[in-house]
């Protein structure tokens, strides 16, 4: 759900709060990025709540997704991924790592309270008594979005000191969908060596590499060609940005 309208930024620009004689203003820099308003975002999420209660009782999916939150730049993916499985009905479990705190304050201006908004469930990072820790438990798939190359390598090498690297490790055993989304340039060969073990284990590697195709007109519509290839290898069908045609005239 990214706002459009009055309080866009124009093209070109990138919100940033600052600091004027003790009240805070918006000022824009360098790009367009709609989604980082802050007062907006904070729209976001509490327009939120009361669709979902309207959602609740008419809920059609049996489809439950774990959703992971790790320290890389990037935490706009997991918010428009949250947004999405939410409008599809989809059941979530959000864990967000500390590192990944930061970030989201630094790249959305939200808390990740404001983000277990947008989910059923949410448990600490550190909680690996949590009832998902458990192969017992039911859930289809697993998106860890944005992924560090530090989890990254931890789920490569099965280390699991933390719960959401332990729900990882639990859908590997299980053979569920994992799905993870660096978001690192360059890449040295440690990095490609994990990524190509975890790819031959059956884990989907998604970077997070926009195409150009579609003709973006925003950076949303650049998050949204990732994050429908997201939703499409965790089992859902949604169209977020026009297919490739062909080349017209061709």
């Amino acid at each position: 759900m990214f706002e459009r309208g009055r309080s866009a930024v124009n093209a070109g620009s990138i919100p940033r709060l600052v600091q004027n004689n003790g009240s805070t203003r918006a000022e824009t820099i360098l790009i367009r990025f709609s989604v980082v308003l802050y007062a907006k975002n904070k729209q976001i999420i509490h327009g939120h709540q009361e669709e979902q209660r309207k959602r609740l009782s008419s809920q059609v999916s049996n489809m439950k997704v774990v959703v992971g939150i790790t320290g890389a730049s990037g935490a706009v993916y997991a918010l428009r991924l949250l947004n999405l499985l939410s409008r599809k009905s989809v059941e979530t479990c959000v864990i967000v790592s500390r590192p990944a705190e930061t970030i989201i304050r630094h790249e959305l201006g939200l808390s990740k309270s404001d983000l277990f908004k947008l989910a059923s469930e949410h448990y600490d990072i550190d909680d690996l008594a949590a009832p998902i820790s458990s192969g017992s438990q039911r859930f289809d798939a697993v998106a860890v979005v944005p992924c560090s190359m530090g989890s990254l390598a931890a789920i490569a090498q099965g280390y699991s000191n933390n719960l959401l690297l332990r729900v990882v490790d639990v859908a590997l055993k299980e053979r569920r969908k994992v799905v993870l989304v660096p978001r690192e340039s360059p890449l040295n060969t440690i990095h490609l060596r994990n990524m190509l073990w975890l790819s031959k284990l059956g884990v989907l590697i998604v970077p997070a590499c926009p195409g150009f195709y579609h003709k973006p007109k925003s950076i949303e519509d650049l998050v949204d060609f990732i994050v429908e290839k997201i939703a499409t290898h965790i089992g859902l069908q949604e169209e977020l940005y026009e297919p490739w045609k062909g080349l017209t005239g061709k």
